[in-house]
């Protein structure tokens, strides 16, 4: 038996923790990039509108992390 078989090594378990980031950060990314092209196409409207629109959405995220 080598080493190498005895040693646990627990940054090969996360495959799935990392796989869920990469999802995470490209829902993020592309969240973004909507809204950039929305000012491109709308101006200032398409800037100040989407974040009014998820004030609702954050809200109920507060309350429902509130809850526990």
């Amino acid at each position: 038996m080598t080493p190498d078989d005895t040693t646990h090594h627990p940054m090969t378990d996360n495959a799935g923790e990392t796989a869920t980031a990469i999802k995470i950060i490209l829902a993020i990314v592309v969240l973004l990039v909507l809204w950039a092209g929305s000012v491109v196409l709308w101006g200032i409207p398409g800037l100040y509108l989407p974040a009014v629109a998820l004030t609702a959405v954050i809200y109920i995220v507060l309350v429902l992390l509130s809850r526990g």
